[in-house]
């Protein structure tokens, strides 16, 4: 199942690679989830390609956290694609992972966890976007069931 989709230099190399979040996959324990990335290049994938054929992936690591909602972007405004993954349970807590990433992820390897408000489901905003003009992506999340609701906004820094 694909929960969601983009695209991004992730490794480093010059081309765009797939990213698709997969909220049930089941690696780690029941409904964990991940994110599988493919690289792009000269080479291409199968049209029908399957998870066990991605060249790295993000796993989750709490049985039903159903991690596998993702934005990419370029957060820290140093050229590199950055990861964010967020997971559909819980507090919906989003992991950051700086660019590149070339092998094989945990959100225990994050390069920062974004907590969830409370026990309320909050999901990214697709399409990261550079809202306040400094040259770094901002990250956007909608919390619909928070008391406070409405649009989270976490401005990225240039580094």
């Amino acid at each position: 199942m694909v929960a969601s989709a983009d695209i991004g230099d992730l490794n480093g190399d010059g081309y765009e690679d797939l990213v698709l979040g997969n909220p049930t996959d089941s690696t780690n324990g029941t409904w964990t989830g991940a994110v599988h990335i493919y690289e792009g290049g000269t080479s291409t994938h199968s049209l029908e390609m399957t998870y066990e054929q991605a060249d790295f992936s993000v796993f989750g690591d709490s049985t039903s956290d159903r991690l596998g909602f993702i934005d990419v972007g370029d957060l820290d405004a140093n050229g590199l694609a950055d990861l964010v993954v967020s997971s559909a349970a819980g507090g919906g807590e989003a992991y950051l992972f700086y660019g590149p990433i070339k092998t094989n992820q945990s959100v225990t390897d994050a390069t920062a966890h974004i907590d969830g408000i409370g026990n309320t489901h909050c999901f990214l905003y697709s399409n990261l976007a550079d809202i306040d003009q400094d040259g770094s992506s901002d990250l956007m999340a909608t919390c619909p069931e928070s008391a406070s609701g409405g649009l989270h906004i976490l401005f990225g820094v240039a580094m």
